[in-house]
């Protein structure tokens, strides 16, 4: 078998309008259990193909997906700040900036018609939840990481400055307050957080079409993607699940 370590064209590697991915990748050809054999470096045979349109995912699967991205997206924003001198460019993400900037670009947009709060309660598991945060202070982050004791979260929990947000239909949650300790607690110590809000991104994602570089609205305006979304090329799958998501549900 092959055991892939790495891919290349998260950024590019999607059609938007077919659904098809091809990926180049690089890994090991697995012979037995005891050897490894290094793949050539990304020719163009090497590659990961799939279509999101025609494969036959579940509900489940495709939930599943988003939350692996959204733990990724958050591990390496932490990672990144850990290891530069200064703190991070972004230090927050609202939910009205996901894919497109509502919040300071295109503030015509009713986004707050489209995805208003209502009250939920979900008990959230920091240890498998697919969570957006957003460390940005490296000195709070070093501190929080070498001080907190490998014990459950909810030690540290208290509702003035540890908040998040459930996003449907994608079944994820943003984090509106407590970024460092969240992130501690995703990554180290466990434990659960309470979730009393949440919104829905249905009508939003009804009404772009993503296309290459800009989203398309169904008014035939041009949308550029949120500088969260430049900073993060997985936004565009999860983009891409949450139709999908639409159209299962």
């Amino acid at each position: 078998g092959i055991y892939v370590d790495e891919v290349i064209g998260l950024h590019s590697g999607i059609n938007h309008i077919t659904g098809d991915i091809s990926l180049q990748c690089e890994g090991y050809m697995i012979e037995d259990i005891y050897s490894k054999i290094k793949l050539p470096k990304f020719k163009k045979k090497t590659i990961i193909t799939k279509n999101f349109n025609q494969a036959d995912y579940t509900i489940d699967e495709i939930k599943l997906f988003c939350n692996q991205l959204c733990r990724n997206i958050s591990l390496r924003f932490g990672m990144y700040t850990l290891s530069h001198k200064l703190h991070s460019a972004m230090g927050s993400c609202g939910y009205d900036q996901l894919f497109i900037d509502f919040n300071n670009v295109y503030k015509e947009y009713p986004v707050f018609e489209k995805i208003k709060e209502i009250p939920c309660n979900i008990n959230v598991d920091l240890n498998t939840a697919g969570i957006l945060t957003f460390p940005w202070n490296k000195d709070r982050l070093t501190s929080f990481l070498k001080n907190t004791r490998d014990d459950n979260f909810e030690r540290k929990y208290d509702s003035l400055n540890h908040s998040i947000i459930h996003v449907k239909p994608f079944d994820i949650y943003l984090v509106t307050c407590g970024n460092h300790s969240i992130y501690c607690g995703m990554f180290k110590t466990g434990g659960k957080i309470p979730c009393s809000k949440e919104i829905d991104y249905t009508q939003i994602i009804s009404d772009f079409t993503l296309c290459d570089d800009i989203f398309i609205g169904k008014d035939g305006k041009k949308y550029k993607k949120s500088f969260f979304m430049e900073l993060n090329p997985e936004m565009e799958y999860l983009f891409l699940l949450g139709k999908l998501l639409i159209e299962k549900e």
